[in-house]
């Protein structure tokens, strides 16, 4: 799991937090709930910027992804969660990550 900053353009980034299941043979069922939260370094709090999730029946690996636009370049922190379940031989499996926090040129 990893969040990091994508660069797109001149005028737009975007800080993007990533997360990936992956087994050695297909299960029945992953899913997976990504968070990307945002440090207001003005007022001093965490603010929830972008969230995304993934479904899948009969695979081996799946990912999921958390996308924020940033607007302007202002120093901001990131960091990112994710939550997820498996369903394998009849057995319901669960996970959860959390990465670090980076600060990065992107924000509003």
């Amino acid at each position: 799991m990893i969040t990091y900053f994508d660069y797109h353009s001149n005028t737009y980034s975007s800080a993007v937090h990533s997360a990936l299941t992956s087994c050695t043979y297909s299960v029945y069922y992953i899913g997976m709930d990504s968070i990307l939260n945002k440090y207001d370094t003005y007022w001093g709090w965490w603010d929830q910027v972008g969230e995304g999730s993934n479904a899948a029946y009969y695979v081996s690996s799946l990912t999921s992804a958390a996308t924020f636009t940033c607007t302007t370049g202002n120093n901001s922190g990131f960091s990112g969660s994710t939550t997820g379940e498996l369903y394998s031989g009849g057995t319901r499996y669960t996970a959860a990550a959390y990465d670090g926090t980076y600060f990065w040129a992107c924000g509003n």
